[in-house]
């Protein structure tokens, strides 16, 4: 499996987000959005970069392992 790419990350943000935001009471209006991305595999240096913009969390499954065993 390959890392997850940039273009995921902004069909996420971009795309998905405001379909999303249109499906909760008064449009999501009042709520504030926090980004959390899992992958399996990690993220690409440009998926990060793209992630950063809207400050979210990016888990990989390796560290979800790690972190879930502490």
């Amino acid at each position: 499996l390959d890392p997850i790419r940039r273009p995921v990350v902004i069909e996420l943000i971009e795309e998905k987000t405001p379909k999303l935001l249109k499906l909760l009471p008064g449009e999501g209006s009042g709520w504030r959005l926090h980004y959390a991305f899992f992958a399996r595999t990690g993220f690409t240096d440009a998926a990060q970069e793209a992630a950063v913009g809207v400050s979210a969390l990016l888990v990989d499954l390796p560290q979800l392992d790690i972190d879930l065993a502490a």
